[in-house]
């Protein structure tokens, strides 16, 4: 398969006062376009990092993150936070909607962001919002959604700008375990039928059961 992102002596620490704290020590390995890769390990593994990393909303101490060829922390802050809206999605354990906005309105951001007509956004926004089972209730607020619905919205304001890469962490942590299994059939169904490439960082077995390929961090390394 081809290569979609190479990670290259990758490590990440953080200051606390005197100290400092190695979350990532020295990671390599790379991601195929179109693959399903799993995340696991413990709390405090460095899994989340890893993920914020790999999307640039984060820098590493040190070593690289090459995305299509381009080494990414080599752009400045404005080439980074296009890169961001336009190559990657985020879906959280935290759906961070906008609660004042509609699902097709928060659905609808990344593409205003990235200078897209509204019109043209809007129609969009509708065709994901109904791919991921809400045709009917584009019009509803979060708080008028259940937390399966929330976590769909989020999703489809993931897909909005057609990202090559969509980084979910603990996406389904909040969810029953049905609504659980919902979300993550909806991600296997959009890998098969789109070849989305999904880095997902997961405590669910039976989700690590289905993935194309694991990797396992311990104490800021892969084992």
């Amino acid at each position: 398969m081809e290569e979609l992102v190479l990670v290259k002596e990758l490590k990440k620490s953080f200051k606390s006062g005197d100290d400092s704290l190695e979350v990532l020590k020295g990671l390599n390995f790379s991601i195929a376009k179109g693959e399903m890769l799993g995340v696991v390990g413990a709390s405090g593994a460095g899994k989340s990092t890893l993920l914020h990393v790999i999307g640039a909303l984060d820098k590493p101490t040190e070593g690289s993150v090459v995305f299509n060829n381009q080494e990414i922390f080599k752009m400045n802050k404005t080439q980074l936070a296009g890169f961001r809206n336009k190559r990657i999605g985020f879906v959280f354990q935290f759906n961070n909607l906008l609660p004042e906005f509609t699902a097709i309105e928060n659905v609808m951001l990344p593409a205003i962001i990235n200078k897209k007509r509204k019109d043209e956004a809007a129609i969009e926004a509708k065709r994901i919002l109904t791919e991921v089972g809400l045709k009917d209730r584009i019009n509803h607020r979060p708080g008028k959604l259940s937390g399966g619905e929330q976590q769909r919205v989020a999703i489809a304001r993931a897909l909005m700008n057609d990202p090559d890469l969509i980084l979910a962490d603990e996406p389904t942590g909040n969810l029953d375990s049905k609504t659980s299994e919902d979300i993550y059939e909806l991600f296997f169904r959009m890998n098969r039928e789109k070849g989305q490439t999904f880095v997902i960082v997961t405590h669910n077995d039976t989700l690590v059961k289905k993935m194309m390929r694991v990797i396992k961090l311990a104490d800021g390394m892969i084992v």
